[in-house]
């Protein structure tokens, strides 16, 4: 049975091909998939033969080297994706999320992990939320540090409670994130969470694009986690290397 698939992004590099690889194999399967994302993705997606909406009030470079997140120099104790694409523009996200939904009447929204305002439109719509993850699993967990640490799980009691230590700590990092997102859940009717990781943890489905021996898989698995492996299509602007 085909469905129509609403898939929402924005160019921020290295989540491009991973989305755009998702899309074309929709497609390939049979189903609509219409992508929200920014005016430089427009031509891509529809050379992999998906329908394309257009941001229009934050999301909407047309040159796709502009930077946008700003991380560059931050400090470590900064969150510059967190400010200028997970929450900053989360209000915007959910209304344009929202009005496309009303536009294609879809079956399913797929999210790329950094757009929360979507996940929180779909659930106000009571859509099933994917979320695609094109990075290995980054959330804090019993077993495990969070991502971004480069620090392999510790196994001696020390090396236990550093990452749980480290957990504590992104979940405290994140939370003074948590008024704008609830504020945002509540204009919706929808219920607070507690802790920025329900974001993900609350989603009907998680897609982990990447091998699992890759990852420090979070023990045992949340019910709604699935490797699916890499996807490692190119997009169209990729000049294959010739040699000398």
């Amino acid at each position: 049975m085909p469905y129509t698939l609403l898939i929402t992004t924005f160019e921020g590099g290295g989540n491009v091909p991973a989305v755009m690889g998702a899309a074309k194999e929709l497609i390939a399967a049979g189903h609509r998939a219409v992508v929200l994302t920014e005016p430089c993705l427009k031509a891509p997606f529809e050379n992999v033969g998906a329908e394309v909406i257009l941001f229009k009030e934050y999301f909407i470079r047309q040159n796709r080297q502009e930077d946008l997140i700003r991380d560059a120099g931050a400090k470590p104790w900064e969150l510059p994706v967190f400010d200028n694409v997970i929450v900053g523009p989360i209000d915007g996200v959910i209304k344009e999320t929202l009005q496309a939904i009303d536009q294609i009447k879809p079956d399913a929204v797929i999210a790329d992990c950094l757009m929360t305002g979507s996940l929180f439109a779909a659930e106000q719509r009571q859509l099933p939320r994917i979320v695609l993850f094109h990075m290995p699993e980054y959330l804090p967990g019993p077993n495990r540090p969070p991502g971004g640490f480069g620090l392999s799980a510790g196994t001696s009691w020390l090396g236990k409670k550093r990452d749980a230590l480290l957990g504590r700590l992104f979940l405290h990092k994140t939370g003074q994130y948590l008024p704008k997102l609830n504020e945002a859940r509540v204009q919706l009717g929808l219920t607070p969470i507690d802790d920025f990781s329900q974001v993900y943890h609350g989603a009907d489905l998680r897609l982990i694009q990447s091998a699992r021996a890759f990852d420090l898989a979070i023990e045992p698995a949340p019910a709604n986690v699935r490797y699916t492996g890499p996807i490692l299509d190119d997009p169209d602007w990729v000049v294959p290397f010739v040699s000398p």
